[in-house]
Order: structure tokens, then C-alpha cells, then sequence
């Protein structure tokens, strides 16, 4: 955890509305990939991944992910709160 936050919710770019045939209904599916390398800070609106919409082997539309709102790095006053945290906790 480098951020404030442990975790950071991701919002759709621009998804809008897909058009299939009804025979490939029943077939679509949706892979979310997302980038596991991110570090804070994270700024509102970055790309975090990718939402992938296939139907019958065929990719329908590519939705990029971006984080909903900010989290700010850590910095040696929330550090040295933690650490105290820590040891006042521990005993």
C-alpha cells in the first residue's frame, strides 16, 4: 500500500450502447483487464485497464477503465502515524 487508500474504484470511458444480432445474445461476454502494477498517487480520470466486450469470438468494443477518484501517495507524516499506530496498538 503506497496510497492513502488500499484500494480504487474504476469507472467506464465513453461505454455507450452496443448494437448485436440476437443470435449472438446468448454469446457475449466481458473480460476486464487491469493494470496490478499501479502505484499512488493515482489521479482522477487515469486509465487503469480495459473492459473487453466479445460476442462469438469477436471483439465488439474495447471500454477503457479509469480511476474514479484520487489517491494521494503517502507521505512521512502518515508513515510515522501508522508506525505509532502500530506500536501503541502492539502492547
Amino acid at each position: 500500500m503506497l496510497g492513502r487508500q488500499e484500494l480504487v474504484q474504476v469507472q467506464a470511458q465513453g461505454a455507450g450502447t452496443i448494437l448485436i444480432d440476437k443470435a449472438l445474445a446468448g454469446a457475449v461476454t466481458c473480460a476486464v483487464e487491469l493494470d496490478e502494477s499501479v502505484t499512488a498517487p493515482v489521479l482522477k480520470g487515469q486509465q487503469l485497464g480495459t473492459l473487453r466486450v466479445e460476442a462469438g469470438g469477436r471483439l465488439l468494443r474495447e471500454i477503457a477503465l479509469a480511476a474514479a477518484q484520487e489517491v494521494r501517495a503517502l507521505g512521512f507524516p502518515d508513515i510515522w502515524r501508522m508506525m505509532l499506530e502500530r506500536v501503541c496498538m502492539a502492547g
